[in-house]
């Protein structure tokens, strides 16, 4: 645990990256302290007596090659050797483990959009924001504002805040924790919100509902939702990448977590969602009711087997109950990404130049070594120039490659190229 290995806390400084990803400016304002604004990347650097940690946190909606650079930042920070009492670690928005999250005592609050001024930002609050308040873990928290108004993003099992000019709404979901109840409170001292008001679920004053744009959404989820109190749902990958079916769960999960080419179960207490990945085969899909009904036979946490519901959803028609179970759900997520290309990229043959390498034109791997953290889940835009994308993976050193991929890069040429895609895919290089 990273509270371990740190001993006592010496200090711990925030840095904004800047300036394309070569710049860090230390974030001094007693104000920002805990907030972190979604479409910026930062390096927080936690000193103990015995260990010193450097995480750099990423904002789900950065693009580019800033991986790499903030990297070098770190190097920046530690001199550029990186000893036995040093570690690093990136971790994206929404995905923060407990032990990282519990040096906020005042909540980690996630805000919408560029880093500007903390007055800038809590004048725009001020216009209009709604806040989830999650304890994923039942004892640290984070604090995401949302996208919009909107009460279909109402989830019994956290709490949430609404914001408008000097007024505040503190709404305790019927399911949330005492952990949350206490961080949505909190949440309001930092936003110095003159008049509050506190309510549980189902005693909401009408100007509530008139903030969110009325009740009908959330009233259509919310009985579907109801669940033992301190349930938390949990997802489940389900994939035969390997060469068998396997059913793996994904902890902190987000809407990233899903990938197109695998199929999920998302346990929701009394009802099971079996999510279909567009580009996911058959027996993925067949092996996920098997694996739903094994799991659910197994159950021993006392709910009633035979009033789990279990439905399946396809990607890009998810319904409301599905989407509030993650932390902040983007619809234009999917869309974004241009899978098809991907695909027809992925696709190119390796012999495509019989008389010369399959690297002509591009960097050698040989002598352009990369490391799988870099690699790994990256877009092409994200790597550096001249990496030739489809085949990323034979810039793996012969050693990680083994690691990885549990092979030689001999014998992975071996395969036919749908196998290969298959690995690509488990192991996020595809």
């Amino acid at each position: 645990m990273m509270n371990a290995q740190l001993g006592e806390i010496e200090h711990i400084t925030v840095y904004h990256v800047q300036d394309e990803y070569k710049t860090l400016v230390k974030v001094d304002n007693p104000a920002e302290w805990g907030h972190f604004f979604d479409e910026e990347v930062y390096i927080i650097d936690i000193q103990g007596s015995k260990h010193r940690y450097m995480v750099n946190w990423q904002g789900k909606k950065i693009d580019g090659g800033e991986q790499a650079r903030c990297n070098e930042r770190m190097n920046d920070l530690c001199g550029g050797v990186l000893g036995s009492d040093m570690s690093r670690n990136n971790i994206r928005q929404n995905q923060e483990p407990e032990d990282f999250l519990q040096f906020f005592k005042d909540g980690f609050i996630i805000l919408k959009g560029p880093r500007v001024d903390m007055k800038e930002a809590m004048d725009k609050i001020r216009e209009g924001a709604l806040f989830s308040v999650i304890a994923p873990y039942g004892e640290a928290c984070r604090v995401v504002q949302q996208d919009n108004m909107d009460a279909s993003r109402l989830n019994p099992h956290n709490c949430a805040g609404v914001v408008k000019g000097d007024h505040g709404w503190l709404w305790r979901g019927a399911n949330s924790c005492p952990v949350e109840q206490k961080y949505a409170e909190l949440l309001f001292n930092e936003l110095n919100v003159a008049n509050k008001q506190e309510f549980e679920e189902g005693q909401e004053p009408a100007e509530f509902w008139e903030l969110l744009g009325g009740q009908a959404e959330y009233s259509q989820i919310k009985d579907m939702m109801l669940s033992q109190n301190g349930f938390e749902p949990m997802l489940f990958e389900i994939s035969n990448a390997n060469g068998y079916m396997h059913m793996k769960q994904v902890p902190a999960f987000t809407q990233q977590s899903l990938m197109e080419y695998e199929v999920y179960i998302l346990d929701n207490f009394n009802k099971m969602f079996i999510w279909i990945g567009k580009k996911s085969n058959k027996f993925e899909k067949n092996g996920a009711y098997k694996r739903a009904d094994k799991y659910i036979a197994a159950l021993n946490d006392g709910r009633k087997k035979d009033d789990i519901l279990i439905a399946e959803v396809e990607q890009g028609q998810e319904p409301p109950l599905f989407k509030v179970l993650f932390p902040n759900w983007d619809d234009k997520h999917f869309q974004d990404h241009d899978f098809e290309k991907l695909m027809r990229q992925h696709s190119e043959p390796m012999d495509d130049k019989p008389k010369g390498s399959p690297f002509d034109g591009y960097l050698d791997p040989a002598s352009n070594v990369m490391a799988y953290a870099d690699l790994k889940g990256k877009k092409k835009a994200e790597l550096p120039d001249g990496i030739k994308f489809p085949m990323r993976e034979f810039y793996l050193s012969d050693d990680e490659f083994a690691e990885v991929f549990k092979m030689s890069k001999e014998k992975y040429e071996k395969l036919g190229q749908g196998r290969k895609n298959d690995l690509k895919k488990r192991y996020e290089l595809f």
